[in-house]
C-alpha cells in the first residue's frame, strides 16, 4: 500500500504516528498499518472494575461472537485515544500482517458507528483465514463473515475490492458463494455473470430480511448449503424481479 509525501504528511497531522510506519526507502513513501497503542485484547480481562470492557464483551456477544472467534481474529477494543468506546477487529494478509482493523462503536447513541484507519479498503479481508482451494462465500461486513466463519471474506460494502478479485482467479478458486443484502443485488447479479464467464460455479444466494449476522451461524450455513448453483435463467429471473 503506497501514497505520496503530501497525503502521507495529512494522515500524520491527523491521526500522529501510533497508527502508520515511515520507510524513505523508495520513492513513494510506505504506510504500514499498525493497530492503536490503546488497543486491548477481549481475551484478558484487566484488573479491577472496567464497565468497558464488560460493555464490549456483551456487545460480542450479542454480535454472535464467540471467545474461539475473539482468539481466532485478535479481537480487541479501546478504551481511550481516537478510537475509545469501540470493538476492534483486525485483518491480516496472508504473511500475518494488518491490512486493515473495523473499529464499531459499542454505543447505540455514537452518531458515527464506525471509524476506520484511513487507508486504501484495497485488501483482502481476513485472508490469513482463507483457504482458497475450498469454496469462497463473499459477504459485506466483518459481523456476516464472522457469522459464516468457513471461508468467508468480507467486502467492506457492495463491492469486490481489485486485489481480492484479481486474487480469486490467480489462485484458482473454483465455487463462490454470494451472500449481499437485497440493496446489493445488482451488484451480486453482475458478479455472478463475472464469475460464470470465467467459469467458476457461483451461487448468487437469495437475500432474506435478516443479514447473515443476525441470522448466525446454524441459520446462515444451512441456507448455504441448501442452495442450488445459480443458472443463467435464474440471473434473468432475479434482474427482471430488481427492474
Amino acid at each position: 500500500m503506497h501514497v505520496d509525501s503530501r497525503k502521507l504528511k495529512n494522515i500524520y497531522e491527523i491521526y500522529g504516528d501510533d497508527y502508520v510506519v515511515y520507510s524513505n526507502t523508495t520513492e513513494d513513501e510506505k504506510v504500514e498499518l499498525r493497530l492503536p497503542n490503546e488497543f486491548q485484547s477481549l481475551l484478558k480481562e484487566p484488573k479491577g472494575v472496567n464497565p468497558l470492557f464488560r460493555k464490549v464483551k456483551e456487545y460480542a456477544r450479542e454480535r454472535g461472537i464467540t471467545e474461539g472467534d475473539i482468539k481466532r481474529y485478535n479481537i480487541g477494543y479501546c478504551d481511550s485515544g481516537l478510537y475509545s468506546n469501540r470493538i476492534i477487529i483486525p485483518s491480516y494478509d496472508s504473511d500475518n500482517r494488518l491490512n486493515y482493523f473495523i473499529a464499531r462503536s459499542v454505543f447505540d447513541e455514537e452518531k458515527f458507528k464506525y471509524k476506520n484507519p484511513p487507508v486504501s479498503k484495497n485488501v483482502i479481508m481476513f485472508e490469513n483465514q482463507i483457504n482458497w482451494n475450498e469454496p469462497i462465500t463473499l459477504v459485506e461486513g466483518v459481523f456476516d463473515a464472522m457469522a459464516v466463519k468457513r471461508n468467508a471474506i468480507p467486502l467492506l460494502g457492495k463491492f469486490i475490492p481489485k486485489n481480492l478479485s484479481d486474487s480469486i482467479y490467480k489462485k484458482g478458486v473454483s465455487k463462490i458463494n454470494i451472500l449481499l443484502d437485497k440493496d446489493a443485488q445488482e451488484q451480486a447479479l453482475r458478479y455472478t455473470m463475472q464469475f460464470q464467464q470465467q467459469g467458476i460455479t457461483t451461487k448468487n444466494i437469495k437475500p432474506t430480511d435478516k443479514d447473515a449476522s443476525d441470522m448466525g451461524f446454524k441459520e446462515v450455513n444451512k441456507i448455504l448449503k441448501n442452495s442450488k448453483d445459480t443458472q443463467f435463467s435464474d440471473i434473468i429471473s432475479q434482474k427482471l424481479k430488481t427492474l
